[in-house]
């Protein structure tokens, strides 16, 4: 499994359980703004698309997960149904946020259909503002750390 940091951190530290859990799926870049956001690598975790089913059933304790859809809206849409299935699976089931992060405003609005899998969708740019919005939106009574505005000199 490839995490966007070593899975000796990811056994050392444990993250707060009052801590945001978010699992990036399929996205380097906003892997990047999440864990930035969070100021953790080890509450903002990143896999690949075929191994984020065995990954969620294995750890499952997240609070939100953006699913990067490049291609393919319906392989989105089959993951995160696949995603639910897990979650029914657990014993105490925990339902986590599921947002598509699209490419195009065809894909959002496949992605924003009723009674899919998905709590919602983030189209591009994928800016700190935008995520951090995002991670508000669906944080239920999870800690958020503020955002902070650089300014450019």
């Amino acid at each position: 499994m490839r995490l966007a940091h070593s899975p000796e951190g990811l056994l050392a530290v444990r993250p707060s359980v009052s801590a945001l859990r978010v699992l990036v799926v399929d996205s380097r870049p906003l892997h990047a703004v999440a864990a930035a956001i969070l100021q953790s690598t080890g509450n903002a975790l990143s896999v690949v698309g075929a191994e984020a089913e065995t990954f969620c059933a294995k750890e499952g304790a997240f609070d939100i997960i953006f699913l990067a859809v490049s291609s393919s809206t319906l392989e989105a849409l089959v993951l995160a149904a696949h995603l639910r299935g897990i979650e029914r699976q657990k014993l105490h089931p925990r339902h986590a946020a599921v947002i598509a992060c699209t490419v195009s405003n065809a894909q959002y609005l496949d992605c924003l259909l009723p009674g899919s899998a998905l709590s919602g969708a983030l189209n591009l740019p994928w800016t700190p503002g935008a995520v951090h919005a995002c991670l508000d939106r669906w944080r239920g009574v999870k800690l958020l750390p503020a955002l902070v505005e650089r300014t450019r000199n």
